[in-house]
């Protein structure tokens, strides 16, 4: 029984399991082939596409280690010296007028970014200070260089300061509106002026003691000629005088007559209604 065993086993081995493990052998070793095949053609361009990833990383390294370079040049240049010694202001200083720092707020905190060429803090020396602001057109003829006034403090109002014209801008700086710069002399009591602090300005353009003033609202024009000015002269018991004037200065509500009607004569303060 053990022979005849071993002879069927036998008879498979040769003519089963034999011819099984051969055509697995060559399916496989076909198999293998066109894998061999497949890698020789793909390998190339795998090869190439790392050669590639290989040359994009030495280009990200090389912009990586400029951008290190520009951003420690960056660093270095943060360190600014001062050009004067002063007070430090955040924001800007346009013509006198402080920006303040709450439009750098939001930018000027951990993470913030700040845009290129903007300035962020001004360092502003604290003496000597002058005085700065808008002179409006109609004024321009009065305002001349060297004129002599009052400068009065918001902060120390009971302090008396004198101011003079330094320059009157020779062109508009805005619609209607030129540039005044007034020196100021400041004692040693105002020390608390700072820059950046405000002021009101008094200047005497024009003076004439013995001027005959009366209200602008009594003045009238005639309907064909604004130039043409008269008043009303009251005139006891007797119907009021159309009285031609000649006009000056006008300040305020008062305007000063040059011509056509002497001091102490009384006029209306309104058009008669007859």
């Amino acid at each position: 029984f053990s022979l005849e065993s071993a002879q069927i086993r036998n008879e498979e081995s040769l003519k089963i399991d034999f011819p099984r493990k051969d055509v697995a052998i060559r399916q496989e070793a076909k198999q293998n082939e066109l894998s061999v095949r497949s890698l020789r053609k793909i390998q190339p361009a795998e090869l190439d596409k790392k050669r590639l990833e290989a040359k994009k990383l030495d280009e990200q390294k090389k912009k990586a280690t400029e951008n290190l370079s520009r951003l420690e040049a960056d660093r270095k240049a943060m360190a600014v010296p001062s050009p004067a010694s002063g007070i430090l202001y955040w924001g800007t200083f346009d013509r006198g007028k402080w920006s303040g720092a709450a439009a750098l707020k939001a930018r000027l905190r951990r993470g913030g970014a700040l845009k290129p060429n903007e300035v962020f803090m001004t360092i502003v020396e604290s003496r000597p200070l002058f005085v700065r602001t808008d002179l409006s057109e109609g004024n321009l003829r009065r305002v001349k260089k060297n004129l002599k006034g009052k400068v009065k403090s918001k902060a120390l109002p009971d302090l008396k300061l004198e101011g003079s014209v330094r320059e009157v801008s020779a062109a508009p700086v805005a619609p209607g509106k030129f540039d005044l710069v007034v020196n100021v002399s400041l004692p040693k009591a105002a020390d608390a002026i700072l820059p950046g602090m405000s002021c009101k300005l008094e200047f005497v353009v024009y003076e004439k003691k013995d001027a005959i003033v009366v209200p602008a609202s009594a003045v009238f024009s005639e309907e064909d000629d604004e130039d043409a000015k008269y008043v009303y002269l009251h005139r006891e018991g007797k119907k009021p005088k159309k009285q031609t004037v000649k006009v000056g200065e006008k300040s305020g509500d008062k305007v000063e007559i040059l011509e056509g009607i002497r001091a102490g004569k009384e006029i209306l303060a309104e058009k008669p209604k007859d």
